[in-house]
């Protein structure tokens, strides 16, 4: 497999606000293209710029740690790094994949990320993780640590042929819950759960039960999609090889917008599958606000807050007729207003678009009390 060395000229990237899904503020890529080839990366689309052979040509960012230590260091800074969590698992390439053995920099990166009292969310597909277990532990005792893996499926054979560079999912389960008997949150992300493949009642029902079996704290699921271009195309040459009686139906479920996104009553249905299986298992379905709520700023904390409530209200897709809830939106104009740091604090609401009464009585509620009683009605479904 190719590997190139390059230099790059920065590494970190800040978020405006802490996002909802990772619950990160800051993220980074250490390498480019991604030797573990799973065949519905969107890593794939040509929006990202990878060159070369996207799971063949890896390109590692050499100087990566010293690109961290200049970019989080408070001396080189008029303002130091706000509040958050870091993300470290790469949108394209994961940080674990094979060629981290080599360069170890993954390792060196915690370190640095460990010495600068920052928290951090591992996201990986690799049992390698388990080598930085140690450095892990000792940022959990510090601020915090998370370690989540990916999943498409636990069924192995299925794994095998969409991600084939990737540990077998009973031994990323037996990692995870390494992590977890040492006292380190970690959780599943069931994304891309494939249509035709991974999308039945039973695989679902599958994760989350192998993720409640292992004792996990949470399940966070999503679907597939496939941009236009080189990501979609390889794909489905793949898909049509193997199961090309899948492949055919694809075009009814998929509707070619830039995003790649599935058709809204396909994506519904599938996550009303996951949304039953999570009831059953009492498994949630957003990362705990007991593993964050202290690492993030006031903030961020409404606004992650704010979208949790928006998803769990919304699981497996809006009643017939009935209104959309309001509080995803409020989340990001809340991120638009000028003040809103001193909002927050103030628990003035008053006059900010979207925030309607019902709403500013939760933001006030939570700036005041640190939770609200839909928050924890919503939560209460998918608790222990």
């Amino acid at each position: 497999m190719p590997i190139h060395e390059i230099i790059a000229k920065s590494l970190l990237i800040r978020h405006r606000r802490a996002e909802s899904w990772f619950v990160c503020r800051y993220g980074m890529n250490i390498f480019r293209g991604c030797g573990h080839n799973c065949i519905y990366c969107d890593g794939r689309a040509e929006k990202y710029n990878v060159g070369g052979e996207f799971g063949v040509d890896i390109s590692v960012k050499t100087n990566a740690c010293e690109l961290l230590e200049k970019e989080i260091d408070p001396a080189r800074h008029r303002k130091p790094l706000d509040r958050g969590f870091f993300f470290f698992g790469g949108g394209v390439g994961d940080a674990y994949q094979p060629a981290e053995e080599k360069y170890s920099l993954a390792r060196r990166i915690l370190q640095i990320i460990h010495e600068h009292g920052f928290p951090v969310h591992v996201l990986t597909k690799s049992t390698l993780v388990s080598r930085d277990m140690d450095m892990l532990k000792q940022i959990n005792a510090k601020t915090r640590a998370m370690v989540s893996m990916s999943f498409s499926s636990v069924d192995r054979d299925l794994s095998a042929f969409l991600e084939p560079g990737v540990s077998e999912p009973r031994l990323r389960l037996q990692a995870l819950a390494s992590f977890k008997n040492q006292g380190i949150p970690t959780g599943m992300f069931l994304m891309p759960v494939v249509p035709g493949l991974s999308d039945t009642e039973k695989k679902i029902t599958e994760s989350v039960a192998a993720a409640k079996e292992a004792g996990l704290d949470f399940v966070i699921f999503g679907g597939l999609t496939l941009k236009e271009g080189r990501q979609k195309d390889f794909f489905m040459e793949r898909l049509a090889t193997r199961y090309p009686d899948t492949a055919v139906k694809y075009p009814v479920i998929f509707h070619g917008n830039k995003y790649g996104s599935t058709l809204p009553a396909y994506y519904n249905k599938i996550a009303a599958r996951f949304a039953q299986a999570a009831l059953k298992f009492r498994m949630p379905v957003r990362i705990p606000r007991k593993f964050w709520e202290d690492m993030v700023s006031p903030l961020d904390k409404l606004c992650i807050m704010f979208e949790h409530m928006d998803y769990m209200a919304m699981l497996g897709g809006p009643k017939s007729g009935g209104p959309r809830s309001p509080y995803g939106y409020a989340s990001y104009m809340l991120s638009k207003v000028k003040n809103a740091v001193d909002r927050v604090d103030a628990a003035d609401f008053a006059g900010i678009p979207s925030f309607s009464a019902t709403v500013q009585e939760a933001a006030r509620e939570i700036a005041e009390t640190g939770t609200c009683g839909l928050y924890e009605e919503l939560v209460f479904r998918y608790s222990r």
